[in-house]
């Protein structure tokens, strides 16, 4: 039987990082790392991509 996962009660226990694409209507397209805190549910940073002189995103 696999161990329960525990439940942290402080702020700063665990984070969750999560990318997020989405596109304007004029079909330009952005993307933004964004860092939640779980316990406070809080959204501690939405950091964008950087975009290349083209104004299109990196490609590694």
């Amino acid at each position: 039987m696999p161990a329960p996962i525990l439940v942290e009660v402080k702020a700063n226990a665990r984070w969750s990082l999560d990318f997020v694409h989405d596109q304007f209507a004029n079909g330009r397209s952005f993307r933004f790392l964004n860092i939640v805190d779980d316990v406070m549910r809080e959204c501690l940073a939405a950091i964008p991509e950087p975009r290349s002189q083209a104004g299109e995103f990196p490609r590694n």
